[in-house]
C-alpha cells in the first residue's frame, strides 16, 4: 500500500507512447519532456466519463479542463490554498500565511 500511495503522490507525467510513468519530473506540464504528457491527458483514460479532480502539484497550479481540476495553487510556496465548488467550479482561494523553507 506505501508503494501504491508513493506513485501517485510523485507521478506527474507518463510516457506519450507508451503511458510508462516518468518518475523524474516534477516541474508544470509545459516544461515536461517531450515524450511525456501530464497523467490526466493520456488518450483514452479509464476516466473520461467523470471529472477527476486532483491536487500535490504544487508547480502545475490551479487549473481546469473539461474532464480535470488541479486544486494545488501552490500554497506551500506561498500561493493560495484553493477549493472548487461543485458543480459550476467556481474557485474560492485563500492566501497562505507562511511558506515552506
Amino acid at each position: 500500500m506505501r508503494a501504491l500511495l508513493a506513485f501517485f503522490v510523485r507521478v506527474r507525467c507518463c510516457d506519450r507512447d507508451d503511458a510508462a510513468p516518468v518518475t523524474d519530473f516534477d516541474g508544470p506540464p509545459e516544461e515536461a519532456p517531450d515524450d511525456a504528457v501530464p497523467w490526466y491527458a493520456l488518450p483514452e483514460p479509464a476516466w473520461a466519463d467523470h471529472t477527476v479532480i486532483f491536487g500535490h502539484w504544487a508547480a502545475h497550479g490551479l487549473r481546469m479542463g473539461e474532464r480535470w481540476i488541479a486544486t494545488d495553487a501552490g500554497c506551500v510556496w506561498g500561493h493560495g490554498l484553493a477549493a472548487v465548488r461543485l458543480p459550476d467550479r467556481a474557485v474560492t482561494l485563500v492566501k497562505s500565511v507562511e511558506t515552506a523553507s
